[in-house]
């Protein structure tokens, strides 16, 4: 979640008081030829994603797995603002849509529509297959440094404007959060956007 957003302030903070010269933020998945989500059903509390939030309030009532808690959120949002499948269903093909451009990914050669998307089965209401993420394996490496260090590389360094990470209260607990549709990114997206002097409307590119 938050964490990897937070060990890049962190590495950033340690890098600009002096303390190291030189930070490397390694990440890592196998989530397709290791440890499925399935799996997580029956495994020990502290496994759980949620804990024990998930086992004493979301299972009991047939929760069992991510796409089943957040879609609460999801049928909350259309009773709120009358959001259609197919808006739904934009997400899940510009997804796929940008898989076509990494001939490494899993859906590469395989485009998607609408119309596929509305055809895929319904796996908990309002989410259909196309809406879950695949498990897959992945890893990435961020090396941290100086600006005045980062001149000397071979390749055009990106620098860190700013950084925030956030959590909604409680997180874990979805359904008793005061206002469902707050969520980390309200608390963080201000703060980082601040620290960097910058508006939304100044930004060309986002990944969130």
């Amino acid at each position: 979640g938050a964490a990897p957003v937070a060990s890049l302030a962190v590495a950033a903070m340690v890098v600009s008081s002096g303390a190291a010269d030189v930070v490397l933020i390694p990440a890592g998945w196998n989530g397709y030829s290791g440890r499925r989500a399935r799996e997580t059903i029956s495994e020990q509390t502290s496994s759980i994603p949620g804990g024990a939030i998930a086992r004493d309030f979301y299972m009991p009532y047939g929760l069992g797995a991510p796409p089943q808690w957040y879609s609460l959120m999801a049928r909350r949002h259309m009773h709120e603002f009358g959001t259609k499948a197919e808006q739904l269903g934009a997400v899940a093909v510009a997804m796929r849509k940008h898989a076509q451009l990494n001939p490494a990914a899993v859906m590469h050669g395989k485009p998607m529509t609408v119309a596929d998307y509305l055809a895929s089965p319904m796996v908990t209401a309002p989410y259909r297959l196309f809406d879950c993420c695949l498990e897959t394996d992945g890893a990435a490496a961020i090396v941290v440094t100086s600006a005045e260090r980062a001149k000397d590389l071979a390749k055009k360094p990106v620098y860190i404007m700013g950084g925030a990470s956030g959590r909604p209260y409680p997180a874990d607990d979805i359904t008793n959060r005061r206002d469902i549709f707050e969520t980390g990114l309200t608390i963080a997206a201000p703060e980082a956007f601040g620290m960097a002097g910058i508006r939304p409307s100044g930004v060309r590119y986002a990944e969130i």
